[in-house]
């Protein structure tokens, strides 16, 4: 006659923990997503702005600078400082997501389901993977925003 497998009883603080760990990670999926990066892309889009401004104050007036060139590279700059944030964005929202899959199994083995352990560990390294290019693009989309604003400046304080 087969043993009938034992069903683990579910260590009821664990799970409190997890389920509340999961409800957090859910909720730091669409914080990423609305508020991380909104100033890095508002400060960006008002230098666009700005330069755009600029170039149409100069155009109308008729003056040339020979350091208008600064202001076209601090607009690429601005713009792509936008682009690798909404990477930033989408990679933030690949880990959280990775995450709250990887606490759904972690409960579910909690509640005596059988959970493929390879899964959770895949999951997990994705989660990792995925904050890894998240602080990369973070810091890459800052570091560009930074540069904007410094060719900004120095074009400013270069025609005043």
């Amino acid at each position: 006659m087969a043993k009938k497998k034992k069903k683990k009883e579910p260590n009821s603080f664990r799970l409190e923990r997890l389920l509340k760990h999961h409800e957090q990670t859910i909720s730091n999926k669409f914080y990423a997503v609305q508020r991380f990066d909104l100033l890095t892309i508002s400060i960006s889009g008002a230098g666009i702005y700005i330069i755009f401004e600029v170039l149409k104050f100069l155009k109308t007036q008729q003056l040339n600078t020979n350091l208008i060139v600064l202001l076209k590279i601090s607009g690429i700059i601005f713009t792509i400082s936008i682009i690798v944030n909404f990477l930033s964005q989408f990679s933030s929202w690949s880990a959280n997501r990775n995450e709250e899959l990887c606490v759904n199994r972690e409960i579910k083995r909690e509640n005596g389901e059988d959970v493929d352990k390879c899964e959770i560990d895949r999951l997990d390294k994705n989660v990792t993977r995925f904050n890894g290019f998240t602080r990369a693009l973070n810091f890459i989309s800052s570091s560009f925003m930074i540069g904007g604003i410094i060719l900004l400046v120095i074009y400013s304080f270069a025609n005043l």
